[in-house]
């Protein structure tokens, strides 16, 4: 946008920069070919002093596009040596290299000489021309004049934007240049074009400034004087004189396209120009290709590549691509294959390198790769695709026409802001990371945020230009100084709500960059809704910059050609709809490094007003709000019925694939060949009305043994249940939801179905009570498909049964209820254990035992169960005896099941013990063990001592060892029968005891014999 007019004559990058040196005697008025004015810069490679130093040319810059790529010929002729030859020179650097057209080495020396950047390496003649100056007859008829000959093979083309540049000693020599090739349009080879340059006065020093004794003011240039069209350069040649610069735009000498092979240069004064000749061009283009996503993608980036036969191509190593793998072939040719799944942009960049002798001329363009979804998979991507989701309906007609009065119109006049918001931030020098606000921007109390984002610029001078003349006060205006061609500065517009700034309610955005003219681009932040709009006609076209790199897919720059006010030209404007958004981002640049006002404006008319053809504008519908807008969204009102038929062309269920998208070919707009270009919509945005209702079955059965599965005998219940479609998923049948009743085999039909996902739900109010689901879901979730139907399955449910059973003390352990064991004393708890841990938990059923160790569970649902007696209620140490724990009983609805007898024996036995002890032993006192080896525990004899505690009464000479259980006869225990008592107890249940007795005998004193002789004889008598 520029707020003050002005005007440019810009080209492309793309140059062919021609370039001579000579010096000349007369001045004559020109009638030639323009030659360039204004906005022209010279760059060297070294620095100059004196005159004898080097002048070697780097670049030329013009209107701010840097020419940098010097290409040399091939072979060079002296075509006419002129009436002196022996006055031709060449020199370098103030040194006389060959001082004759006669020498064998001419050739070879020119053609060096010509080929080196080096403007004090170059050819010289006087006075071998003829004063011919702007007369074409003259120079027809003329036979003497000295011509020069610089041949190129293969062929240079005539690139958009070239540019001639002649270079002259002194400034003050005419010459005549003609070039000669293959037209555009093709054919025999013949003259493509020429004119004369026309000279100044002798100029000497820097920029003019100096004197064939001074060397000037250094850094001094200075424009083409009136009549002349050479500038004056900043380099000098070993005389300090002037090296002139003339410069002219290409096209206007050789069309654009032509092809160059010979340049022939006549001296048009009798002192022919001195210096040299160059071509600069530029061949690489950037390229941007778009493709589908998750297929490869084949190219050729030397298809728009103007460059000689025989160039080579390279990939620059970590330039890219980031998102896919790339095969890339010397001649241009590649395939690109993007990460599965990646959608969005992937770049890399190539390095073009010319034939010989130009082998180190590269130049260098950047490739971007649109990937972009092919959401219906029929082959032609969403930008290219009319019907994305191939329901027939059209996208355009799934979004919606924006029209004045639906879309919000921000504005960001000077009574809303700038107003500093982030800290330090400061209006008069707004810096990356700053955020402003501009107030009630927007009705409702809508504000908005500008963050800059980001920024490779030189400078934002103003954040926000007010409104003028050419300018648009409700736009947001940034004037900024841009650093080079692809530098930008990237802003954020975030709309808040009052002054809790929280962020405002989704919304859809108009916003056009405005006058996009002279050298400006804008891109814009992916999310758009309908891909970026121009005019038509339009004086834009596609940027293929870093400003499309990151998220930000397309943009567009102005062909340079004029730069007017918002209100001069309409052909300048760019837009971008963004719908259900709260947030959008733009960048701005200058491909002329240059600076540039630019202009956002957010309303949705202003396009309509300053655009030549007024565009039609659409936002995205989220109808169902799933986040999918409907042009990508089968069931747009999420009515269960796709959208495909809920047009007016007559699609039925089996013309579509299980997603809900048409069946068959699509036509050359990715459009189903059913719908014959496209289908109205009638109610894909309506979810009252249901094309396309359905039909749910399913079974209700009474799961009579609760084993989850439907036997021979189980059906229905015997008052019918009721099913119903939950469409709100309230568990509640509301009215409206359709529903149905069993029949006596326990099966329904509910029809007049939405389709969709629908949860059945079985209305539990008329099942049996207690009824508990035994198999299938609550509730069931189904898919009801458009006039389809659908089973819901089956959904058993079992009623609840009684469990009796015997809880017995086991008082002789043998397993086996006796006539006199009953129950115990306090009373058992059993419980039915409906999860299996083992744990008598909430709501789980339960009874006690009765005194004669009966129990009788109710309310126990119909099933497995198994049955558990809580071990905490029997006696401490009790251990089962009969029965098994747990014990499994199948339950039946309505029934009573016995699990049988639990009996519990006290693991505890104590054997009563007898020792005998002889006289002696019961004088002298002993010692007994062994209480322990004919006890009992759980089974075990002997007792370990650790398992039990002993506690007894020392009785008469007995005590009992309480940690060994050895029974101690004290010394001098008489003859006679003694008796002590003991108990034993658990150590795990100290309060399970068992007592028992130890009785021991002391004998009497007996005749000791000693001598069996004595014995013998006395029994022998």
């Amino acid at each position: 946008m520029k707020i003050i007019k002005r005007f440019s004559y810009i080209k492309s990058l793309y140059i062919t920069l021609v370039f001579i040196v000579f010096s000349a005697l007369s001045v004559s008025a020109q009638s030639n070919a323009p030659s360039i004015q204004s906005g022209v810069r010279f760059q060297w490679s070294d620095t100059q002093t004196v005159g004898s130093d080097p002048a070697t040319i780097r670049s030329i810059t013009v209107n701010g596009n840097v020419y940098k790529l010097f290409v040399v010929p091939t072979s060079y002729q002296l075509t006419r040596q002129g009436p002196s030859p022996s006055s031709n020179n060449i020199r370098r650097n103030g040194t006389v290299v060959v001082n004759n057209s006669t020498s064998p080495n001419w050739g070879s020396s020119a053609l060096a000489a010509f080929r080196d950047k080096n403007l004090n390496h170059y050819f010289e003649s006087n006075p071998n021309g003829a004063n011919l100056c702007d007369n074409f007859t003259e120079l027809a008829n003329n036979t003497t004049a000295q011509q020069q000959t610089l041949f190129y093979n293969p062929a240079i083309p005539s690139n958009s934007g070239g540019i001639v540049a002649i270079t002259e000693r002194n400034a003050n020599n005419c010459f005549h240049i003609e070039v000669f090739g293959t037209p555009a349009n093709g054919g025999s080879d013949r003259s493509l074009g020429q004119t004369f340059v026309n000279q100044d006065a002798t100029q000497w020093g820097f920029g003019g400034t100096g004197s064939s004794g001074n060397i000037g003011t250094p850094g001094a240039m200075n424009p083409p004087n009136t009549g002349s069209d050479y500038w004056l350069s900043d380099r000098v040649l070993e005389g300090n004189n002037t090296i002139g610069i003339a410069l002219f735009h290409l096209n206007d000498i050789a069309e654009e396209g032509s092809l160059i092979k010979r340049v022939q240069i006549t001296a048009a004064t009798v002192d022919h120009g001195d210096g040299k000749f160059f071509i600069l061009q530029s061949y690489a283009k950037n390229d941007n290709y778009k493709t589908k996503w998750n297929s490869p993608y084949s190219g050729n980036v030397a298809i728009n590549d103007p460059t000689p036969t025989g160039s080579t191509y390279s990939l620059i190593n970590g330039s890219g691509p980031n998102h896919g793998t790339l095969n890339f072939n010397a001649n241009g040719t590649f395939t690109y294959i993007p990460n599965n799944g990646f959608t969005g942009v992937d770049s890399f960049e190539y390095r073009l390198c010319l034939p010989s002798p130009n082998t180190s001329t590269c130049d260098t363009a950047r490739v971007i790769i649109r990937v972009i979804p092919d959401t219906d998979g029929d082959g032609y991507h969403d930008e290219d695709d009319l019907d994305d989701d191939n329901d027939g309906i059209l996208d355009t007609d799934e979004q919606e026409l924006l029209n004045c009065t639906t879309v919000v119109n921000p504005k960001f006049g000077t009574s809303q802001g700038p107003l500093p918001f982030s800290s330090g931030a400061n209006v008069n020098n707004p810096q990356v990371g700053d955020v402003f606000k501009y107030n009630n921007v927007s009705p409702g109390g809508i504000h908005a945020l500008v963050t800059i984002v980001s920024s490779t610029d030189t400078k934002i001078v103003a954040l926000d230009v007010p409104g003028s003349t050419d300018g648009d006060d409700d736009a947001f205006q940034p004037l900024i100084n841009h650093a080079s061609p692809e530098s930008y500065t990237e802003f954020k517009i975030d709309f808040v709500k009052g002054g809790s700034n929280v962020p405002a309610e989704l919304n859809s955005y108009v916003v056009t960059a405005m006058d996009n003219d002279g050298n400006e681009f804008v891109s814009f932040k992916d999310g758009h809704s309908t891909g970026v709009i121009i005019d038509s006609p339009s004086n834009n076209q596609p940027f293929y910059g870093p400003a499309i790199l990151n998220g930000f897919s397309q943009g567009y720059v102005s062909n340079g050609l004029t730069a007017n006010g918002i209100t001069t030209d309409p052909k300048f404007q760019v837009s971008a709809v963004y719908s259900l958004t709260n947030t959008v981002s733009f960048r701005f640049g200058s491909t002329a490094s240059s600076s540039a006002n630019h202009s956002i404006s957010m309303s949705p008319c202003l396009p309509k007003t300053f655009w030549v053809n007024k565009p039609n504008l659409y936002a995205n519908l989220d109808t169902d709000e799933d986040g999918t807008p409907n042009h990508l969204d089968l069931d747009s009102d999420a009515d269960g019925c796709y959208d495909s038929l809920e047009g007016d062309g007559g699609i039925i269920v089996n013309q579509l694939n299980a997603n809900g998208s048409i069946t068959g070919n699509v036509d050359v707009n990715g459009v189903p060949l059913l719908v014959n270009g496209g289908q109205a919509d009638i109610s894909a945005k309506n979810r009252r009305i249901n094309a396309c209702n359905g039909t749910v079955t399913g079974l209700v059965y009474h799961d009579i043994n609760g084993d989850g599965t439907q036997n021979g005998s189980e059906t229905g219940f015997t008052s019918p249940v009721t099913v119903f479609a939950d469409l709100n998923s309230n568990g509640t049948l509301d009215a409206g939801e359709p529903s149905a009743t069993t029949a006596a085999n326990g099966t329904y039909t509910i029809t007049n179905v939405p389709a969709g996902n629908i949860d059945i739900v079985v209305a539990t109010s008329t099942l049996p009570s207690g009824a508990t689901l035994t198999e299938g879901t609550e509730p069931t979730n189904v898919t009801v498909t458009p006039s389809g139907t659908v089973s819901a399955g089956k959904d058993g449910y079992s009623t609840v049964g009684v469990v009796t059973g015997t809880v017995y003390n086991d008082e002789n352990g043998d397993g086996t209820q006796n006539g006199s064991e009953t129950g115990f004393t306090s009373p058992v708890t059993v419980f039915a254990d409906l999860n299996n841990n083992g744990t008598l938990d909430a709501g789980e059923p339960s009874a006690t035992t009765a005194a004669n160790g009966t129990y009788t569970i109710t309310n126990v649902p119909a099933g497995s169960v198994n049955i558990v007696v809580n071990t905490s209620t029997v006696p401490a140490g009790f251990i089962l005896s009969e029965g098994t724990e747990p014990t499994n009983v199948t339950v039946i609805g309505g029934g009573s099941v016995n699990a049988g007898k639990d009996g519990y024996k006290n693991p505890l036995i104590a054997v009563n013990d007898s020792y005998t002890a002889t006289y002696l032993q019961g004088l002298n006192g002993i010692t007994f063990s062994g209480i322990l080896d004919n006890d009992v525990l759980n089974g075990t004899s002997p007792i370990n001592p650790s398992t039990v505690n002993i506690s007894s009464i020392p009785t008469g000479p007995l005590t009992i060892d309480s940690a060994t259980g050895d029974v101690i006869v004290a010394v001098g225990t008489l003859p006679g029968i003694y008796t002590i008592d003991y108990t034993i107890c658990q150590t795990a249940f100290p309060t399970n005891c068992k007592t028992a007795t130890v009785t021991v005998t002391v004998g009497k004193r007996n005749l000791l014999i000693s001598n069996p002789h004595i014995y013998q004889k006395v029994k022998d008598n």
